[in-house]
């Protein structure tokens, strides 16, 4: 790398499913991690180029999240500037408008269009394949990449960028929200099955780096 990827990586009580394998893989892949909390911290870590928002419980501290006006300002900065971004899940639900709790509205970043409640129930639980409609950060047009869903929250624009299909069953939806610097969606991600994403990820941090080095 011209650039080396500095990734920053959201780690608190809201969001704690971070695997460690997906640390490992980007780790051996020469990335640098940068814990943050979206809870506790005012802004996401300098010279980061890249982020990931994990799973985790962020309906349990929305109060907590949606408090920390700086953090939620910060990020959206970010985005907003392309920063490029995977969004998992409770990661997922962070970035879209609000997320509801006991009939309670808690603002979010709002990057992304909708807001999450609970359902009460698993929502698409499972193993599945995510086709990818178009080209963007994860895979190109019609690669598939294996993921699971656990989640009783679910979203009012869950995204139209992928078929999720389950396999060996007639069953298939539209999910996720694909680009040339982003992921978002309730899918989990195995990176360990999908290197070659890992790698499209990392060079969009490489990229971006590199542009922010010509302003």
């Amino acid at each position: 790398y011209k650039y080396k990827p500095v990734v920053a990586v959201a780690k608190d009580e809201a969001f704690c499913f971070t695997y460690q394998s997906t640390i490992d893989i980007l780790c051996k892949m020469e990335a640098e991690i940068r814990y943050f909390s979206p809870i506790h911290d005012k802004k996401i870590p300098e010279q980061s180029n890249g982020i990931i928002f994990s799973g985790g419980y962020p309906e349990i501290y929305a109060k907590a999240l949606s408090s920390n006006v700086s953090m939620l300002e910060d990020v959206l900065n970010h985005l907003n500037n392309k920063m490029p971004f995977i969004a998992e899940c409770g990661g997922f639900m962070y970035l879209q408008q609000s997320i509801y709790d006991n009939n309670i509205e808690y603002p979010m970043v709002g990057f992304i269009d909708g807001s999450s409640k609970s359902t009460g129930k698993l929502c698409r639980f499972g193993y599945s394949y995510l086709k990818a409609k178009n080209d963007g950060i994860l895979c190109k047009q019609g690669e598939q990449i294996p993921i699971h869903e656990f989640h009783y929250w679910d979203s009012s624009n869950n995204g139209t960028d992928f078929i999720s299909e389950k396999p060996n069953r007639n069953r298939s939806w539209e999910c996720g929200f694909h680009s040339e610097n982003m992921y978002a969606g309730y899918p989990h991600i195995n990176w360990y099955s999908n290197v070659e994403a890992v790698k499209r990820f990392l060079k969009q941090c490489e990229m971006y780096q590199i542009r922010r080095q010509c302003i």
